[in-house]
């Protein structure tokens, strides 16, 4: 005897027209065709608009300044352009610095790759963008100073 499987319904009880149903999901399902939860996004959107601030901000690098393709390993160093220096060996040119910059970039990529809402999502992108925007501005001002 084959068993079906109970259909799965929300926790809360909307009344479903005929034709209507709810899937495994979580989804609507109106005569065959789904309907995404309209704040919900998806994996696919979720991993373009992330790679897509990422080619973005590497352009903005790179097209101004070409020859900077060469040190792009070291594109988190630009956060701590702004904050004041230290003693004569500075923290900010250590390896330890290049890799809390590299981790907080990755942590931010996890925690955001893995937030299904759209509000959460894009409160991380958001955050991307602006470290992205303050690490730029980092690296134009590492870079022109350093060529002074």
């Amino acid at each position: 005897m084959r068993r079906t499987s109970r259909r799965t319904e929300p926790r809360y009880r909307v009344p479903l027209h005929a034709g209507c149903s709810w899937n495994a999901v979580g989804g609507l399902v109106v005569r065959g065709l789904k309907m995404e939860s309209p704040n919900l996004i998806s994996l696919k959107a979720r991993c373009w608009l992330w790679i897509a601030a990422w080619c973005v901000a590497f352009l903005a690098l790179l097209v101004p300044m070409p020859f900077a393709w060469r040190s792009l390993w070291m594109f988190p160093l630009g956060l701590y352009q702004f904050m004041p220096r230290g003693s004569e060996t500075d923290w900010r040119d250590s390896p330890s610095a290049l890799i809390f910059g590299w981790a907080v970039y990755a942590a931010l990529t996890i925690y955001a790759l893995r937030q299904i809402k759209r509000a959460r999502y894009f409160a991380s992108f958001a955050l991307l963008c602006g470290l992205l925007l303050l690490n730029l501005a980092g690296c134009y001002h590492g870079i022109h100073t350093a060529r002074m």
